[in-house]
């Protein structure tokens, strides 16, 4: 899960993920300020916390808004510093060539060429910055478009069904590894822990898998 904080005292109680610790029986929980703590592990103790990441992803129902006006933001002030080093590049070469027409280049141009350079070295770093929080942004909404999927549908990724031969041969490889390797029938195999390790693309392969399946109930007889 990513981080859906809007301030920051918030992102001591965000829980980003929790991993399994087999050797010491632990929880280990990861906080989106970066912290961990560990806690013993326990059945009812993974599904609490399974339930908080469950409201951490309903208490948030303005995220993908707040944070597509934030990457507006962004997006703004990318193409301002592509336009400020366009500028600065015609600026820069109108001089040059004024210079070489004066017959002065090398005396005329060195220091402002180098801050010029130095100017726009700098706005390109910058430019490079914004994109990359431009990708996180991107990931964040991605993220909680995920989770709020797999919470409209989580009865479906809950049903008995996903262990049916006929539906784990049409699911991601992925999901079928998460499948086998579930531990507990009282804890989800698919949830909003180890959905980070699946894509939107195969979240949806496997809901649709599950609901094209037949069970026994629904398999028609053949008429005489």
């Amino acid at each position: 899960m990513k981080d859906y904080c809007a301030y920051d005292y918030e992102r001591r109680d965000f829980i980003l993920k929790y991993e399994k610790l087999p050797d010491t029986k632990e929880i280990k929980i990861t906080y989106a300020d970066g912290e961990t703590y560990n806690i013993p592990y326990t059945v009812k103790g993974e599904i609490r916390l399974l339930n908080r990441m469950r409201r951490q992803v309903e208490d948030y129902p303005d995220f993908v808004y707040a944070t597509k006006q934030n990457r507006n933001v962004l997006v703004v002030k990318q193409i301002m510093m592509l336009l400020f080093s366009g500028v600065t590049m015609v600026f820069l070469t109108n001089g040059v060539i004024g210079a070489i027409e004066l017959g002065e280049a090398g005396t005329i141009l060195t220091v402002p060429l180098i801050m010029t350079s130095l100017t726009i070295l700098a706005a390109k770093r910058r430019f490079n910055q914004i994109g990359d929080e431009i990708d996180k942004v991107n990931a964040s909404i991605n993220d909680y478009d995920k989770s709020l999927f797999y919470l409209n549908n989580e009865k479906v990724f809950a049903n008995e069904r996903l262990f049916r031969k006929d539906v784990k041969t049409k699911v991601p490889k992925k999901v079928k590894y998460i499948l086998d390797s579930n531990c507990d029938i009282n804890v989800p195999s698919i949830n909003l822990n180890n959905i980070d390790e699946l894509s939107m693309k195969e979240l949806k392969k496997t809901y649709e898998a599950s609901l094209q399946s037949r069970g026994p109930e629904l398999v028609l007889k053949k008429r005489k």
